[in-house]
């Protein structure tokens, strides 16, 4: 879902696709990206902010 909504996932996505990658490898890629993303959110205490 993140991979439609979330434009720097999609990108990361569709870039791993590119390079041949399976999607099921993409999905899981993209999944660990945002998990570090919420981490650093809630060690910083910060809000998300798309760049």
């Amino acid at each position: 879902c993140a991979t439609v909504h979330n434009q720097k996932i999609r990108v990361f996505y569709q870039r791993l696709l590119a390079h041949h990658k399976i999607k099921k490898l993409a999905v899981i890629a993209s999944m660990r990206k945002m998990l570090l993303i919420a981490h650093a959110m809630y060690r910083d205490k910060t809000e998300y902010v798309s760049a």
